[in-house]
């Protein structure tokens, strides 16, 4: 059976629902961000914290964003072996060594989920136009996803290949 992932309490909700009626297997419930005041109406604003704390609880699993929402998580009786960080982004710290004293201006880095959601075929289009100008041009992608094949021919069909790096 498949594992539902839902970010934020509505989407962990169907996930719970899911569950309970047997389609999937296990719920993670990820939270991406974490506001007491969720929404200024009072009523509402309980209504969904009502709704994240019975999805936290009866999620197998909790992943967080960030040590903030982790410490949250572990406060509100989460188990630990059940709690996960997964940061949406890099630790600056674990980077820093990477960084170069002498950066180059011509180098850009883009971080994220490659999906068709995300429109890099504008990106591709502004490349191939930046790079008739500035040759050394070189634009960096991180990161994976359900559109990294799509994403690799455009980059070859334009002819892109050494001025972007699919670096997974």
């Amino acid at each position: 059976k498949p594992v539902y992932i839902g970010i934020d309490p509505l989407n962990s909700l169907w996930g719970l629902i899911l569950k309970k009626t047997g389609k999937v297997s296990d719920l993670i419930s990820f939270t991406v961000d974490y506001s007491p005041k969720r929404f200024e109406n009072k009523i509402l604003n309980s209504v969904y914290h009502f709704i994240d704390k019975i999805t936290l609880r009866f999620s197998d699993q909790a992943w967080s964003v960030s040590s903030r929402i982790f410490d949250l998580r572990l406060s509100q009786g989460k188990n630990s072996d059940d709690l996960f960080l997964v940061p949406n982004a890099p630790a600056v710290r674990e980077l820093k060594k990477l960084i170069n004293e002498n950066p180059n201006p011509f180098n850009i880095i883009t971080i994220g989920t490659i999906s068709k959601a995300l429109d890099f075929g504008l990106i591709i289009d502004a490349m191939q136009m930046l790079v008739k100008k500035y040759p050394k041009l070189k634009l960096t992608i991180i990161g994976q996803g359900e559109g990294m094949n799509d994403l690799r021919e455009d980059i070859h069909r334009r002819k892109l290949m050494n001025n972007v790096v699919l670096a997974g």
